[in-house]
């Protein structure tokens, strides 16, 4: 029996541990947005065998006797969300889904946790009328739901599903996913600890030895080995997915990179074309970019102009000498109007110490609403 209830606990640890780590919540699947309730199912319930394991050694400590019925139903809990859940996703935009959606609401919990404690509360062995019933109502009813809802996600939503994740074809997974869960609707649910009251006096773990001649935990165990394997087979779908991702990330950086140098390449043509010269600034008033006829205008390389303040590099002072106080380009938002600004006579300062009289427009740039720069567009005068 120790055996058993090892590999039992095992099996269940093995499946829950194994979702926590494989499934990826930021999935868009529907089912990843579920699967941490069987994952903490399995995860509770193997701690529940491992203890119920312990318990057979003269060192268990009494007090933790107590835990084993609240493991067991925190577990069952799970379970039971699990199953309502699957359920109600598998129904969506059938003909029933309004009935289910009544039935199975988040206030099924109270008649559910009301009858428990009721149970418990007026039970002469409370902590084996709470394992008994934890059994028969979140266990067999949550073990059912996630059976019909296992049929029903691959009758109804298996398909809808995104097909380039392979979800649909794993017909043997969820066949062997919904079995177990049935058996263990049955095994788990039903063949309960053996008490005077109830289905349990007739249908229990002893009476289930005597007649099959094995014990009911080898039954289970089975069903938790299943589940972990085809919840594991079922997983690589994330990874599929994820892939996938990657994949779609990878064709829209290229398509993004292409529009980039077409861009680039059309941009630099314009410049190359223009007959005025063209400065671009960004919103602190530096340069960046500058095309050949605005250097040659200016007397400057683009590497010795590029990054530099345009105000302190080329208009810092009119052409009486009088330094200007203000830095037009700083934060340029442009005017009021939202329209092009012409100036038509003004003076650029060129490397060599001496200016150039132009005319130019200013263009502010925008992004998201607000201006990021401008562009400069001037021509020297006679």
């Amino acid at each position: 029996m120790q055996v058993i209830l090892f590999i039992y606990g095992l099996a269940f640890f093995s499946l829950g541990l194994t979702i926590w780590l494989r499934y990826d919540p930021r999935s868009t699947l529907k089912l990843a947005q579920i699967l941490w309730f069987l994952a903490g199912f399995g995860l509770l319930h193997g701690l529940k065998d491992w203890l119920d394991l312990w318990a057979l050694s003269p060192s268990f400590p009494s007090y933790l006797q107590t835990a084993s019925p609240y493991l067991l139903l925190s577990s069952f809990l799970f379970l039971f969300e699990f199953g309502r859940r699957l359920l109600l996703d598998s129904l969506i935009g059938q003909a029933s889904e309004m009935i289910a959606v009544r039935v199975l609401s988040p206030w099924i919990y109270v008649p559910l946790l009301a009858v428990l404690g009721f149970i418990s509360l007026h039970s002469e062995q409370s902590s084996l009328s709470l394992t008994i019933w934890s059994r028969y109502l979140p266990g067999f009813l949550g073990s059912t739901m996630a059976t019909l809802g296992t049929f029903l996600f691959c009758k109804y939503r298996l398909h809808q599903e995104d097909p380039a994740t392979g979800l649909a074809h794993h017909h043997l997974a969820w066949y062997l996913v919904a079995l177990s869960f049935l058996v263990y609707a049955i095994s788990a649910g039903l063949v309960t600890e053996s008490s005077s009251r109830s289905l349990s006096s007739v249908l229990n773990v002893e009476g289930f030895r005597q007649t099959f001649g094995i014990p009911i935990q080898l039954v289970r165990a089975m069903c938790a080995i299943t589940l972990a394997c085809s919840i594991g087979s079922l997983l690589k779908v994330f990874s599929q997915e994820h892939e996938k991702l990657l994949r779609n990330e990878a064709e829209r950086s290229r398509i993004s990179l292409e529009l980039f140098y077409e861009t680039k390449a059309c941009l630099d043509a314009t410049l190359r074309a223009s007959s005025q010269g063209l400065v671009g600034l960004d919103s602190n008033g530096l340069v960046v970019f500058a095309n050949d006829v605005a250097l040659g205008l200016l007397d400057y390389r683009i590497g010795t102009i590029k990054g530099r303040s345009f105000y302190r590099t080329c208009h810092h002072t009119d052409m009486d000498g009088q330094a200007r106080p203000v830095d037009l380009w700083h934060g340029y938002k442009g005017n009021p109007n939202n329209t092009i600004e012409r100036v038509n006579k003004d003076c650029f300062w060129r490397a060599n110490g001496t200016w150039v009289s132009v005319s130019y427009q200013v263009a502010p740039q925008w992004r998201n609403g607000r201006a990021q720069g401008v562009i400069i567009a001037f021509t020297a005068l006679a």
